[in-house]
């Protein structure tokens, strides 16, 4: 058989195989539920069947970024504007102080410290203007669900950019705090 029929048959095959997998998406895929404001909407989706159901849990939130449950069942959901919005029965709005948001930048990582019922220790991730720069850093904070309490630096002087500026943490099941902090827009990392 000649190498060029062989590329030909390759290449069907692939087609097909892609409009296969286009098909299953299309069918089986969960869809999200569309609004007029983007990311201005938190849903809960349980695992898309005939039977699933989907609870509006949040509108109005400006940027949503990270999500974070803590104990009780409240969910915490960070803004990148520098606001922890705590949603469950009694909705509320927490300022982390100094956030700088700009592009993909601003309040980007929350967790909870995995004995957080006993030290209340809350992580979060943000960009800070330091030194006449945007730098990102992680603080621990102890939440006693009404307010941030005795800020720890953890890691300063991260570098921060407006685009790929990263952010999430969380803590591993060795119980070390893994930081993400993406590449800032410079292609050299």
């Amino acid at each position: 058989m000649s190498t060029s029929r062989l590329v030909v048959i390759g290449a069907a095959v692939v087609l097909l195989g892609a409009g296969g997998y286009y098909a299953y998406l299309k069918r089986f895929a969960p869809t999200p539920e569309t609004s007029s404001t983007p990311s201005t909407t938190v849903v809960q989706t349980v695992a898309q069947t005939p039977s699933s159901t989907r609870e509006i849990v949040a509108t109005g939130l400006d940027t949503p970024w990270t999500i974070a449950f803590l104990p009780s069942g409240e969910m915490l959901v960070s803004e990148r504007k520098g606001t922890i919005r705590v949603l469950g029965d009694q909705p509320r709005s927490i300022q982390v102080p100094g956030v700088v948001e700009t592009g993909e930048s601003g309040l980007t990582g929350l967790t909870l410290h995995p004995q957080f019922p006993s030290n209340q220790f809350l992580y979060a991730y943000f960009t800070v203007k330091a030194d006449g720069k945007n730098v990102n850093r992680v603080v621990r904070y102890r939440f006693d669900g009404q307010t941030l309490q005795e800020p720890v630096p953890i890691v300063d002087d991260i570098p921060a950019g407006a685009n790929h500026n990263g952010g999430q943490i969380a803590f591993g099941p060795d119980g070390k705090l893994y930081i993400c902090t993406g590449d800032s827009g410079t292609s050299s990392l």
